[in-house]
Parts: C-alpha cells; sequence; structure tokens
C-alpha cells in the first residue's frame, strides 16, 4: 500500500496469529522502494514517522488491519517526539526497536505511554541486564527464532516466564510449521511469519466429509465449462450459500437500491463472474475446520482480489477471473496439507491455471508472484516485475483489495445465523 503523497513509501503488513492460528494482529512494515533507498531513504526515523504521521491518518488503520491490533515500529527519536500517540492505544501495539537504549529520557517516555493505556513491546529482544528497565515495562517480547539455537531460545523462555508471568511472547520470523510447533511447545504466545501459508506436512490427510463436500462444490465452481444454470443449483443447493448470497446482495457492498428476495434474482443481478467469485471465496470458508487457520483463507481471498486487480490493469493478455482463481487457490496447499502438485488434481483447472500454481509459469505465475510480493513488502521485486504497470498502480491495487476483504469480512459476519 502506497503512503499518499509520498511517492517512495510504501506499507506492507505481515500477520500475527495466536496459538490457535487465529489473527490477532498485524505488523506494518514501511518500505522504501530501491530508488529513494539509493537516495538514503531507508532512514528508519523518517520512515516511521512519515508512516504513523501519513499513511495511517490518510489510509486510516481500519482499512489496514480491521478490527485486529496494529504493531507500529517505534524509533529513538519517534518515541522522544511523541509521535505514537497520534494512534488510538486501544488499537496500537508500540514496538520498540531492539537499539533503543534505556535511558531516563525513554524510559519517561515509555511510563507516559503506559500510562496512557498503550501496549509496548519489544522487538529482536536480546537478553542482557540493560535491557532489564524496559522489560519490567512492556508487555510483549519479540524473539527472533529464524536462526536461533532454539534449545537457547527455550531457556530464554524459562527465565522470561519465572520473573515475569504476565509477559506475552512472539516468535518472529516463524518460517515453517514444524518451527511454529516447537515454538508452541516452549509456550509462546504469538507467532509471525509466513508459516501459516504452507502445508504442514508432505503427505496430506484424510479429508473429512465436510471438507470433501467443500471440495466438491469448489471444484465445480472453478470449472470454466460450468453454464450459469449449473452454477445457480450448485448455490441452491447449499443453505448456507443461498442464505449468505442473499445477505451479500442486499448489503452496502453491493449498493442496490430495492432488495432481492430470490437467488435467482441475485444471480442476475450479480452476473457469472461476480457470482462465481463470491461463491468461491464463500465456499472457501468452509475448510477452517479441524484446526486450519482463519488466516489462510482471509490471505488466499485478499489474494484472489489484488491478483484480479492487477490482471485488469495489466497490458498483459491475462483475463481477471483466471487471475482471480489462481490467487485464491495459492495457498490451497496450506488448506489441505498438500504440495500444490497434488491439491491442484482435486479440482478442474485450466493448465495455465495449474502451472501458474505448482510453478509460478505464464502470465499467470507472473501475476501471482507480483501479488505474493505486495503482500510481503518486496518493493524490489515489484520493480523488477510490475506487469508493465507503474508502482502507483500496483499499490492502488494492493490498498484496493485491502479495502474489499474488509467489507467482505464484515458482510459475512451480519450473513452469520
Amino acid at each position: 500500500m502506497r503512503v499518499p503523497g509520498r511517492s517512495d513509501l510504501f506499507i506492507a503488513r505481515q500477520p500475527i496469529l495466536d496459538r490457535e492460528l487465529t489473527l490477532r494482529a498485524y505488523e506494518l512494515l514501511f518500505r522504501p522502494t530501491a530508488r529513494a533507498e539509493a537516495a538514503g531513504g531507508h532512514d528508519p526515523n523518517h520512515m516511521a514517522s512519515q508512516v504513523i504521521l501519513g499513511a495511517l491518518s490518510d489510509i486510516g488503520l481500519d482499512e489496514l488491519v480491521g478490527d485486529c491490533f496494529a504493531f507500529v515500529n517505534v524509533t529513538r527519536e519517534v518515541l522522544l517526539a511523541g509521535l505514537g500517540e497520534v494512534l488510538p492505544p486501544e488499537v496500537a501495539v508500540l514496538e520498540l526497536l531492539e537499539h533503543i537504549e534505556p535511558d531516563a529520557e525513554v524510559l519517561a517516555a515509555v511510563d507516559h505511554l503506559r500510562g496512557l493505556g498503550y501496549i509496548i513491546a519489544l522487538d529482536d529482544y536480546v537478553d542482557h541486564p540493560r535491557f532489564a528497565p524496559l522489560l519490567d515495562r512492556a508487555h510483549i517480547v519479540k524473539i527472533d527464532v529464524l536462526e536461533a539455537d532454539l534449545d537457547a531460545v527455550a531457556a530464554l523462555v524459562v527465565r522470561l516466564r519465572s520473573s515475569r508471568r504476565s509477559l506475552k511472547l512472539l516468535a518472529e520470523r516463524v518460517e515453517t510449521y514444524a518451527i511454529y510447533e516447537r515454538c508452541r511447545a516452549l509456550g509462546f504466545d504469538y507467532f509471525q511469519g509466513y508459516f501459516f501459508a504452507r502445508p504442514q506436512t508432505l503427505r496430506g490427510r484424510k479429508l473429512s466429509p465436510g471438507r470433501m463436500t467443500t471440495l466438491r462444490l469448489l471444484a465445480q465452481l472453478a470449472d470454466p465449462e460450468i453454464d450459469f444454470d449449473g452454477l445457480g443449483r450448485t448455490i441452491s443447493q447449499d443453505v448456507s450459500l443461498c442464505y449468505r448470497l442473499l445477505k451479500y446482495i442486499n448489503s452496502p457492498i453491493v449498493g442496490l437500491r430495492a432488495p432481492v428476495r430470490s437467488v435467482q434474482a441475485a444471480l442476475v443481478l450479480l452476473g457469472e463472474r461476480s457470482v462465481r467469485q463470491w461463491a468461491l471465496l464463500t465456499a472457501l470458508g468452509g475448510m477452517t475446520d479441524e484446526g486450519t487457520s482463519e488466516a489462510v483463507v482471509s490471505s488466499a481471498r485478499l489474494r484472489a482480489k489484488l491478483c484480479a486487480d492487477l490482471a485488469e490493469r495489466t497490458p498483459l493478455p491475462v483475463e481477471p477471473a483466471d487471475a482471480f482463481t489462481v490467487g485464491l487457490f495459492s495457498l490451497l496447499d496450506a488448506l489441505l496439507d498438500r504440495p500444490m502438485g497434488e491439491a491442484v488434481e482435486t479440482l478442474s483447472l485450466t493448465s495455465p491455471t495449474k502451472a501458474a500454481l505448482v510453478s509460478g509459469e505464464g502470465p499467470l505465475g507472473r501475476v501471482l508472484g507480483l501479488a505474493r510480493a505486495c503482500e510481503q513488502g518486496d518493493w524490489r521485486a515489484v520493480e523488477r516485475d510490475p506487469l508493465g504497470l507503474d508502482a502507483a498502480a500496483v499499490q492502488r491495487a494492493a490498498l484496493d483489495a485491502v479495502r474489499w476483504v474488509e467489507r467482505l469480512a464484515d458482510t459475512e459476519v451480519e450473513a452469520a445465523p
């Protein structure tokens, strides 16, 4: 997401999940473009202050994180200038960067923020006596586990738990499910990284009857040969889909003047493409049983919308509907706990779609790659292959996708029986 009025500064967000893999927060990641970095635009004080004062007020925290918390990096200068106070304390978690020394000014500023109700987190915590005053004031401690000795991490967790029982521990840079399981066993409360978007095992697991039904429905909806009448029959056979479709079409996100009372009328008004996309998104929500993280489904929905929007903007010969399907199923391996090559065989997908999902090939694969780069804040990758778009168009598409997913989530809450 681009910061309005700041052509070389962008925002990405990374999910933070709890022990049940429920989405609880996003860390807002500040990234300069290559041009800005070459000109010295990577200064953390500049980035933090500009994003806090600009992006979060211009875009809005509700647009960026919805109902979740927002972890925001804070430097010493930003802390002492009181810039963190422009963020609402009921939403913001102020994350003190690891190089901040706990002198008298810093400690006084942290005490002031705590008094206002802010949650204080320590980034990349290093166990050293000089950081004890900050540790005493922190609510959350983040520990980088990617290249760490996990036995040493376990000892650190024991020390922190024994002296500060109310302290919450967050494992960051958790890149595999195996590391997540180990950190969960060690007692971490929260987890950050891209582990949830990968299969738990290469063997997969037996699908429950409920998942099999959902998968069959997804296969029908994704089949490019299904006719409009067949699409209507598929939706009509699922009571939950019928109910949610009527809730959806009568919600503010669609904006119709007169209420719609029948499924058939809804299909006609929305059209085949919109109905197919909506039904795919809704049916995908049925895959969150048996411990699958809702964050995976949310990420898949966001990626689907972003891929479709990028396809609409790019001069490449890519159909937005195909790009939507690629984005939606790009996390199918995580949902089914199977390698992507096996997962795609369960659906009636076109050869270009399968190639994009399995190996990132073709124009659809390039669209998917750009969407992933946007999610991760990898602006160098965005600049290397922007699909014939300028950076501003890419970032507008990313922000539009975030807004759309948040509105869709609100509609689903309203539609819950």
